[in-house]
């Protein structure tokens, strides 16, 4: 478990005692980050991911962004995200032929019966 406050990561054992008081805020007050924020003292409070998993942000000048769903720091992003407007386009694939002669399991299609 990691956390990072005002841009330095905290140690080990810090950061998990961090992410065991967050965690028992939010169960007992869902979706309030603000409240978590103020209790700690500091301006506003965050999970994110980066590239080595989840990661804990704390920030005494950052505004509390809303809560949802956590933020990427850096790194690319996973490949199920969408590209944002005027990213280049994926390589073109060939077009798949019409008529297949395999299922989509990979299977033979049997020939087809007249009408």
């Amino acid at each position: 478990m990691r956390a990072i406050r005002d841009g330095e990561a905290l140690e080990q054992g810090e950061a998990r005692e961090l992410w065991s008081h967050f965690s028992a805020w939010m169960d007992e007050h869902p979706g309030d980050l603000a409240g978590f924020a103020a209790a700690l003292g500091v301006t506003s409070v965050r999970p994110a991911l980066d590239a080595k998993g989840a990661v804990l942000v704390v920030s005494s000048t950052e505004a509390q962004p809303v809560y949802g769903n956590a933020a990427r720091l850096g790194g690319d992003p996973p490949k199920h995200e969408k590209r944002e407007k005027g990213a280049a386009d994926p390589k073109p694939t060939a077009p798949k032929a019409k008529g297949n002669a395999r299922s989509a399991h990979g299977k033979p299609r049997p020939p087809k019966q007249p009408r």
